[in-house]
């Protein structure tokens, strides 16, 4: 005697599937800001307070381009700025500007969506804090080499270094 029929027993298993697949998006999606934040509070490395900051600001949900934008703007930093980051001059944050705590960012650096922001942390308590936002960064996206050359240029004129050299 048999309890469901095929049919049934696919459609019952066709549901669980959907279910368990919706379930494990909706778990994922609710971890996603606490695990972004545990990995943005990883990436402060010196103690010492950056002369620069270098933000990459995202979204919740990244897309492809998003993430290769990133990995191109943080293996410049890597390639042609190690020194200073090394010596904690100038430091790498990635921030979610759809986190609340992050909200404030869009107003500050007048941000639109996915941004680089170049910041030079105040020396002097009355001084105004000087910024750069590229957005100039969107003609170079499309080759690599070109948005690194770019990133490279202008992050050296911010910090008055001489690193424009992109191979």
């Amino acid at each position: 005697m048999r309890l469901f029929s095929k049919s049934s027993l696919v459609v019952l298993m066709t549901v669980f599937a959907f279910l368990m697949t919706a379930g494990f998006l909706l778990a994922q999606e609710n971890t996603a800001p606490a695990k972004e934040k545990a990995e943005s509070e990883k990436q402060v490395v010196s103690t010492k307070t950056p002369e620069y900051i270098f933000y990459f600001f995202h979204v919740t949900k990244e897309c492809g381009f998003s993430k290769r934008i990133e990995a191109m703007a943080k293996d410049c930093l890597d390639k042609k700025f190690s020194k200073q980051v090394k010596d904690g001059r100038l430091q790498w944050r990635k921030l979610n500007t759809d986190l609340k705590e992050n909200k404030h960012f869009i107003k500050d650096y007048k941000l639109d969506g996915k941004a680089i922001v170049l910041v030079e942390t105040a020396s002097k308590k009355d001084a105004k804090q000087r910024f750069k936002n590229l957005e100039e960064m969107w003609k170079h996206v499309k080759d690599e080499l070109e948005f690194k050359k770019f990133i490279a240029a202008e992050l050296s004129l911010f910090i008055g270094g001489n690193n424009t050299k992109m191979k």
